[in-house]
């Protein structure tokens, strides 16, 4: 690779970010910046991966040069303000106040803007204010995804029906036996982070975040062609095809810690697939993180979500329908 193509050495960083292999990521987004310190892509890319390992204030670093060059990277604003804490009169919260009220601004660029000034607003107290701009924030972004609220009742269904006692019977002496993974999962906002962060403490075990080697593997394994889930797929399935794909998921975590004794996963919408880990990993450990319902509800309401699999977040009638599936 020609050192000197940094939209390549900083796509490398994003790839590697993807995988979750942060420190390979920061040493290609500083490549970019020794190169070109005004990359603002790169100091934005270089703060997420500062932020999702804890090093907060270099995160700030680096999203407030990403915005100083350029004002108008909302994702950079949206980033900064949740590893910030908002006082009166803030510099911050004033520029967040400008950009949302410039009307050149298109509407829909606002969204994450919006969740912004909700974050500011709860942080100062202006609690009315923040949930107000709480629902433009969500009322913009659930127009920019899809969600079937039909569809969801419908796999939850075919779930249940699915792994029920008697498909565990496949399970025996010939199953995969590997008991690395510990997969800590529930909903959105219950507090899988804190409890990877406290496990991921001891020196035998691999933090490995939301990773979505689980979900990709359903996809690749059970999708037909139509791109739709086939349960019946998985209900059919060989102990041996069970035993490949259960081997699949532990190479990739392998991989990714450095061949750890034990390995994190806290990917939260995991909960749906319990069935499915103590088919391909019988002996692998569950944690399953619980909240209170009204906090957990609130709390996806006020934060904004790339993965798809989470659109049901933008409302709250289908926050709280989802909930009840869950």
């Amino acid at each position: 690779m020609d050192n000197k193509i940094i939209e390549a050495i900083n796509n490398l960083g994003g790839l590697y970010l993807h995988q979750n292999k942060t420190k390979k990521a920061i040493s290609c987004f500083k490549k970019v910046l020794s190169i070109n310190p005004n990359y603002f892509i790169s100091s934005y890319n270089l703060g997420v991966a500062y932020k999702s390992i804890g090093n907060f204030e270099e995160a700030r670093n680096c999203f407030n040069r990403a915005i100083q060059s350029n004002k108008h990277l909302y994702s950079a604003h949206r980033a900064l303000s949740q590893i910030t804490k908002y006082k009166k009169n803030d510099e911050h919260l004033n520029l967040l106040m400008k950009l949302f009220n410039d009307k050149q601004v298109n509407k829909i660029r606002k969204t994450e803007l919006a969740f912004s000034l909700g974050k500011a607003n709860d942080d100062t107290g202006n609690f009315d204010q923040a949930f107000s701009y709480y629902k433009i924030a969500n009322d913009l972004r659930r127009k920019e995804i899809q969600f079937s609220l039909k569809n969801e009742k419908k796999e939850f269904c075919l779930i249940k029906s699915i792994f029920r006692k008697s498909i565990f019977k496949k399970v025996n002496k010939l199953s995969n036996q590997d008991s690395s993974a510990i997969f800590i999962l529930g909903m959105p906002r219950s507090g899988t982070t804190l409890v990877e962060q406290i496990i991921s403490s001891h020196t035998q075990v691999f933090g490995g975040d939301e990773l979505n080697f689980l979900p990709n593997l359903i996809n690749d394994k059970f999708i037909d062609n139509n791109g739709k889930l086939t349960f019946k797929k998985i209900a059919e399935s060989s102990i041996e095809n069970l035993n490949l794909i259960g081997g699949q998921y532990i190479s990739r975590i392998k991989d990714l810690s450095g061949n750890s004794q034990k390995i994190t996963d806290k990917l939260p919408i995991n909960f749906k697939w319990i069935g499915f880990i103590k088919l391909i990993l019988p002996n692998s450990k569950i944690i399953h993180c619980v909240r209170n319902s009204r906090d957990i509800c609130l709390s996806i309401f006020k934060n904004y979500f790339v993965n798809p699999k989470l659109n049901f977040a933008y409302s709250l009638e289908e926050i709280s329908e989802f909930y009840i599936l869950y």
